[in-house]
């Protein structure tokens, strides 16, 4: 018994060891990268609590009460007022993810236009459409694969004149 337990603190050491080290090699690249792209810092959406489970629960809230819009145009406005400037980009950490939100219009027109693929909407996204909608264009539009099939899967069929279809080869 002794040495399972002994065995488990050090797996445990070992694995939280493994977590620093990945988060600060991944924030020093992050860092990197947006000086070299001359990127500033994102105006930070603070929360009540570190990992912003406060956040998610009011999200719900307003959700459950059909004011999910009006209830992000709100808390954008606060932070504007509160720095006394319009802020369109702002960075949250949403469950221990970091993530960044923008109403931007020149960042979306960048990333649309640039750099997509690297901004892609993630499998979070296609995993939170897939109960509703499935992998459909909305939740497979960072995949390109998956966006070209689905276009292949519901492309037209040519129309004889009497409204039936003919396969075309």
């Amino acid at each position: 018994m002794h040495f399972s337990i002994s065995l488990s603190l050090w797996a445990l050491f070992f694995f939280l060891l493994y977590k620093f080290a990945s988060y600060v090699s991944t924030e020093l690249r992050h860092r990197n990268n947006a000086r070299r792209l001359g990127c500033k810092t994102p105006q930070v959406m603070a929360g009540r609590d570190p990992i912003g489970i406060d956040n998610i629960m009011r999200l719900m809230k307003a959700d459950r009460e059909f004011r999910l819009t009006d209830y992000i145009r709100e808390r954008s406005a606060a932070i504007c007022a509160k720095e006394g400037r319009q802020i369109n980009t702002f960075y949250q950490n949403v469950l221990g993810s970091p993530a960044i939100f923008t109403h931007e219009p020149e960042n979306v027109k960048t990333i649309l236009a640039t750099k997509f693929k690297d901004f892609g909407l993630g499998e979070s996204r296609n995993n939170n459409f897939f109960p509703l909608l499935g992998f459909g264009i909305v939740s497979c539009l960072s995949q390109p694969k998956c966006f070209a099939h689905r276009v292949d899967e519901y492309s037209f069929q040519p129309m004889e004149r009497g409204g039936s279809t003919r396969e075309v080869f």
